[in-house]
């Protein structure tokens, strides 16, 4: 956790972390006004009744240029267009005064020299409200105004932060979908709903180009929200298809899992369209869960309750394991690209995806792999036993007419298929050896554990994970060629 300087009352330098500290009186309170600071899309401040500042959201940020641990313990005025002093201060001493503030057009001013117009709107609290005493300011963007220089009449500075919130409130967001093969049959089973912005003068940006900006400046919360309706009036469509798919998958970020809302958006989302429960998949990383490893069950159980399905997203990036699937309700996990796209090439990359399907079939979890894009992959993938794929080698993600256009013109019969036969059912020694390992245990424990002839080596000897998996990989699917 990155660690945040302000001051206290004495003035002395407090620590304190990265999400905001709201301590008092009403813990259910202060929990509201920290999911406030974080998620919502205004910039929001709050400052003591000197006018220092004490939290700064990362929709500030974006603003003013400023990062939280820059604004805190800075004033507040210092953030004020020159030419727009006055009237702040005329309206700081209201505030402090206990008047009521009518909101008011200002100018800020970012560490670059820019200023832009916003509506400033503030009140005083008193230290009964989650332990907050001061001001709270949110400020608006004024949306037909725009960056300029300082003392300029027009814009010259583009914002993207501020063109995608316009975005969003414009409609200038669209949905792809990539294609889920069910490898057994070849049928198309499902999709995934990938979000796109058709950013005016640019062009379709895809998400690695905005999703994280709109996580930091919580415009990720109407973007998902927008994105949870679309894709659920499409599930409702793609469900009267006589062969499918019958499954949309969408994606849900840390933020949107850890937002109490989100359950309700997805049911409102759902009974607004008219889609089955059944027919959409929410999709999380592992790195989303392991940030809450306390409320991330929760949460999940909330969203099953609904009836939709959850699979885990980029398995084997994050910090988590498979001994971790058996905390959360997951019916799938999708295995990351960047492993299987070494198959077939690299023994370790191999040895990983073979070893985490067997598992994953031995807790009762299904198993979709990402980013295949040739028919070698492909083989390999259907002699581990692999649920399900989706890649470049059946489509990129397309728009919903280009996906409609598709659908009738697949035939399952075109896939190649590998001659090999599919490896025999995983047993339960993968998941104890994974156990012993994940505990510490070195190769010479595990060898005398499981009594498994070709593991015997001096003892204290320790084994990486890819090495240890290799050796699952022979003992359970000993035809299995493994690259040197």
């Amino acid at each position: 956790m990155v660690s945040m300087t302000s001051r206290s009352a004495s003035g002395e330098s407090v620590t304190r972390g990265a999400e905001p500290v709201l301590s008092g009186r009403d813990p259910e309170v202060a929990r509201q006004l920290t999911a406030l600071l974080l998620h919502a899309p205004d910039p929001i401040v709050t400052a003591d009744l000197n006018g220092r500042v004490s939290e700064w959201n990362p929709a500030a940020e974006v603003l003013f240029g400023w990062s939280r641990q820059e604004a805190v313990g800075t004033t507040f005025r210092q953030h004020v267009a020159a030419r727009a002093l006055s009237e702040f201060d005329h309206a700081w001493a209201r505030l402090v005064a206990g008047d009521p503030l009518p909101p008011y057009g200002t100018e800020t001013l970012h560490r670059d020299g820019t200023v832009r117009a916003a509506t400033f709107h503030a009140g005083a609290v008193g230290d009964d409200l989650g332990g907050l005493s001061g001001v709270v300011i949110m400020l608006r963007d004024r949306a037909e105004d725009a960056i300029r220089p300082a003392g300029a009449e027009k814009d010259t500075v583009p914002d993207a932060a501020f063109d995608l919130r316009r975005g969003i409130e414009r409609g200038e967001l669209r949905l792809h979908y990539q294609p889920i093969v069910e490898l057994t049959d070849n049928h198309v089973v499902g999709v995934e709903a990938l979000v796109r912005w058709e950013r005016p003068g640019i062009g379709l940006q895809g998400p690695a180009e905005f999703i994280d900006l709109a996580e930091r400046t919580g415009q990720i919360m109407p973007l998902g929200a927008w994105v949870t309706h679309e894709a659920c009036r499409v599930a409702a469509d793609l469900a009267q298809l006589a062969t499918g798919p019958h499954r949309v998958s969408i994606n849900l970020s840390a933020r949107q899992l850890s937002d109490p809302h989100a359950v309700e958006i997805l049911q409102q989302a759902l009974e607004a369209s008219g889609c089955p429960a059944s027919s959409i998949e929410i999709e999380v990383t592992e790195t989303a869960l392991m940030q809450d490893l306390s409320a991330a069950p929760a949460a999940l159980d909330a969203i099953k309750a609904l009836g939709i399905s959850l699979a885990l997203d980029d398995f084997g990036t994050g910090h988590s394991s498979l001994l971790y699937l058996k905390h959360f309700p997951v019916d799938r996990i999708k295995i990351d690209q960047s492993f299987v796209g070494g198959l077939g090439a690299d023994a370790d990359d191999t040895a990983i995806v073979a070893s985490t399907i067997s598992l994953a079939h031995n807790v009762g979890v299904r198993c979709v792999a990402e980013g295949v894009e040739t028919v070698d992959q492909l083989a390999l993938l259907r002699q581990m036993g692999c649920d399900y794929a989706q890649g470049y080698l059946f489509s990129r993600p397309v728009t919903l007419e280009a996906l409609l256009k598709w659908l009738p013109e697949h035939l399952p019969t075109r896939i190649p298929r590998s001659a090999s036969p599919v490896a025999a059912a995983p047993s339960v020694e993968t998941s104890r050896i994974l156990s012993l390992h994940a505990a510490g245990a070195s190769l010479h424990t595990i060898a005398a554990a499981m009594n498994v002839d070709g593991l015997r080596t001096p003892r204290g000897t320790r084994w990486t994970a890819p090495s240890v998996a290799r050796v699952i990989t022979r003992s359970q699917f000993p035809t299995l060629h493994l690259p040197r």
